[in-house]
């Protein structure tokens, strides 16, 4: 970019096919200022599947942006990517609410998307969803768990 915006987000298109080939699994997106120094704005994985991924992470002061796939969605024989199309989210301006309304402070980064969670009684969260975005149920009985700390922020 020619100047340096406060970004929250990035999208990415996989390519219209049928075809799966080049869809990214897991992902880093970085930010820099000069394009030397980089911050990691976020780390995760996309579905398998064509629909346009979104990511949103704290805003930061960038000029840079760099998405650096780590792994392929669907198969570790290909390693390659094809992306259709990539678009970087502004930040916008903030009104804070009305006194007495409330409001979200900061977000976490889960290693996973909770489908339920639970307070366990060393302070820390329990979270759990199925192996897939779409399936819950069956014989297989996947099921992913991880576990946030409130007090250090980290997820494992």
């Amino acid at each position: 970019m020619k100047t340096p915006y406060k970004i929250d987000a990035v999208s990415l298109q996989p390519r219209p096919s049928d075809n799966a080939n080049g869809r990214i699994g897991g992902h880093k997106i970085e930010v820099s200022a000069d394009g030397t120094s980089w911050q990691t704005a976020a780390v995760g994985t996309y579905n398998n599947d064509a629909t346009t991924k979104k990511t949103f992470f704290v805003a930061r002061p960038a000029r840079y942006v760099r998405i650096t796939a780590t792994s392929e969605a669907q198969s570790v024989a290909n390693q390659w990517t094809a992306i259709a199309e990539i678009s970087i989210f502004q930040d916008t301006a903030y009104t804070l609410p009305a006194a007495g309304k409330s409001l979200w402070e900061k977000t976490v980064d889960f290693p996973l998307i909770p489908a339920a969670v639970a307070l366990l009684p060393n302070g820390k969260v329990l979270m759990w969803s199925a192996f897939a975005k779409d399936n819950f149920g069956g014989q297989r009985g996947f099921t992913q768990i991880g576990i946030y700390d409130p007090a250090t922020g980290e997820s494992t």
